[in-house]
């Protein structure tokens, strides 16, 4: 399967993969200053060649028990912002919770907006969140029903609620390690028998290409190991920026800036408690403030910049076919309007 561009400009109803899809991204690094940036999302200004790839998944069959869930559809907006956040740290796990609705007549899960988390404990293997962040992604889904209440009711959408969570893989293997293997479960046990986890693989490259390489997958966990669910990503065949995108994009870029406030609080604080590290305040002081405004530059250069970049493109193509369409129309159709 080939994808040139983004997949929601693509003629198809929808683009099918397996478990497990295999993205190879031809890295054509950003240019600023006539210096080479992080390509944290050149991705999205290059031509992407998917192609499914049986790749072989841990999976006891003894005592084995099925999915809740048979497959997944994952809209492409909520995909993008998956991907963005995704790419914007390279040393450490990033998380989010999935919006969206089930089916448990068909087992299929439908995912159509996402909500970014504050970690609670950031690492390069390990990520966590709060119970107040899981309550404030309810109140979330809970604003949009609200807001799909109000509309007339032949635009209305299905109620939606957190169906699910995702996390990032950086620089490691796309299955799931044995602590999201338990965490799954709880959620599972705990919240939903159709909870639903995905993992995105970012940051890896082929050793003979040199090619970019985005792996993930979507699974379920039990007790003998866990059970990975096909996903469908459910392209948008009209290229426009839709304003929920606009959204989350938002709460993101908030989102890291204010993780790299509190760290840099935090690190402040720190030597404020301590009495035997007064004299080395100062020095400490000037330390923390410097790595605060590395990081900050770091995150704009990286990841600001070359987002607003690409969502810039976006707008301008959507105007371009907006006025396409116009000059296209037949007198009649003008009439008409």
């Amino acid at each position: 399967m080939q994808v040139d561009g983004e997949p929601w400009r693509q003629v198809v109803d929808c683009i099918q993969s397996f478990a497990l899809l295999e993205t190879q991204v031809e890295i054509k690094l950003l240019m600023l200053g006539g210096k080479k940036v992080s390509f944290s999302f050149s991705y999205l200004y290059t031509s992407v060649i998917c192609r499914s790839a049986n790749l072989y998944f841990k999976k006891k069959t003894a005592g084995s028990r099925m999915s809740k869930v048979n497959r997944v559809y994952l809209s492409s907006e909520a995909y993008l912002v998956c991907l963005i956040h995704a790419y914007t740290n390279e040393r450490e796990e990033v998380m989010g919770l999935l919006i969206g609705y089930t089916d448990e007549e068909t087992g299929c899960c439908y995912v159509t907006n996402t909500v970014q988390l504050k970690r609670l404990v950031k690492r390069r293997d390990r990520v966590e969140m709060t119970p107040e962040t899981l309550s404030e992604a309810i109140t979330y889904a809970d604003n949009l029903n609200a807001m799909n209440d109000s509309l007339d009711e032949s635009v209305r959408k299905k109620p939606v609620r957190v169906i699910g969570w995702y996390h990032s893989h950086p620089h490691i293997t796309v299955y799931p390690s044995g602590v999201d293997n338990h965490t799954q479960c709880e959620y599972q046990n705990a919240l939903d028998p159709m909870w639903i986890g995905i993992i995105f693989s970012v940051y890896n490259t082929d050793e003979r290409s040199g090619i970019g390489r985005l792996n993930y997958l979507a699974f379920q966990s039990f007790e003998d190991g866990y059970h990975s669910v096909p996903v469908m990503i459910v392209p948008k065949l009209e290229p426009a920026v839709d304003s929920t995108v606009i959204e989350r994009i938002g709460a993101l870029t908030e989102l890291c800036f204010a993780e790299e406030s509190d760290a840099f609080e935090k690190a402040v604080q720190s030597f404020n408690v301590d009495d035997n590290l007064q004299h080395m305040k100062c020095l400490a002081h000037a330390h923390n403030a410097a790595a605060y405004t590395t990081n900050v530059c770091s995150t704009i250069r990286g990841f600001v910049h070359p987002l607003l970049a690409y969502l810039t493109d976006r707008s301008r193509h959507s105007n371009y076919s907006l006025v396409s369409d116009a000059l296209n129309r037949s007198p009649n159709e003008t009439n008409l309007i």
